[in-house]
């Protein structure tokens, strides 16, 4: 800088003293219209100069020589423009404007962790957001709206699978004024069984009946206190049961039915026949097995 004002003096020396026949060059004006464009986002230059020569004008880094104004560039990176502009005789003075780009209005990632909880329990909502004024949570549940840090995160403990809304809000008076994201917490129902029968709910020995149910499980396991053998939501098999004492009337109704994993189909029955039939043999429980799961399961199901 102090050579460069060095060999200004020293060319106004020259000038004074007549050894050039040409008057300086001058820049009246350089300005940008936009000095913190967003990233991709073209600004214009203008500038006004007098005693260039014809190829005496330039802006760097980009675009280089320029010939009229404006002059329409889109900034790579941040950085110092400068307009530099020459005479015939090799004179030349410059300007810079400060070119700050920023990040592009968007946002960058939503995030909700565990991916999957039961009612009630935490999930953690995380976003980023870039070239933001300011950011809201939207609860669909409740219609509450919540102001909320630009990039950040917050707990929620929905009852349900619920979707949250992120709204971000651009810095600048600039389209568009402001963006949307979805954020879905997921919420595992429990899964349940119903309507858990036998029909007859009473048998003589030999004979069998159906046991029935409805439910929302993946799998489900059937047990008769000594035996326990798991079905899928659409299992259909028939079973029977034998006993040692002859003549004896027992109720099968409140066998134990246990539902297990997540919920997802329905069985609608499940039947066992005579268990002399060899494709249901392995199958075979005690029926003083099942009176007792009967007896002990009765205040629960």
């Amino acid at each position: 800088m102090k050579n460069q004002l060095r060999i200004q003096a020293v060319l106004v020396a020259l000038l004074s003293a007549g050894c050039f026949g040409n008057d300086p060059p001058v820049i009246l004006s350089f300005t940008v219209d936009e000095p913190n464009p967003e990233a991709g986002a073209p600004v214009q230059f203008s500038f006004s100069v007098t005693g260039a020569a014809a190829d005496g004008i330039r802006i760097d880094p980009v675009p280089g020589p320029v010939v009229t104004s404006p002059v329409t560039v889109v900034p790579p990176e941040s950085a110092m423009y400068t307009l530099s502009v020459y005479n015939v005789d090799g004179i030349y003075v410059s300007k810079d404007i400060r070119i700050t780009v920023r990040p592009a209005f968007a946002i960058t990632a939503v995030d909700a962790t565990p991916g999957q909880v039961a009612p009630g329990n935490d999930v953690t909502l995380s976003w980023t957001t870039t070239s933001a004024g300011r950011a809201t949570i939207t609860d669909p549940t409740s219609g509450q709206v919540l102001e909320v840090a630009t990039s950040g995160s917050m707990i929620v403990h929905p009852a349900a699978t619920t979707v949250y809304t992120l709204t971000a809000y651009n810095k600048l008076d600039k389209p568009p004024p402001s963006l949307t994201a979805k954020i879905t917490a997921r919420v595992a129902r429990p899964p349940s069984v119903s309507n858990f029968v036998a029909d007859p709910p009473a048998i003589t020995q030999g004979a069998s009946t159906r046991l029935s149910w409805t439910g929302d499980a993946v799998n489900y396991s059937v047990t008769d206190g000594t035996t326990t053998f798991n079905v899928g939501p659409r299992d259909s098999s028939a079973y029977g049961h034998r006993r040692s004492a002859p003549g004896h009337l027992a109720d099968v109704h409140r066998a134990l039915l246990r539902s297990t994993a997540t919920r997802c189909g329905r069985v609608q029955s499940l039947r066992r026949g005579d268990p002399e039939d060899q494709g249901h043999r392995d199958r075979a429980t005690s029926w003083a097995g099942l009176q007792s799961a009967a007896r002990f399961d009765q205040g629960n199901l």
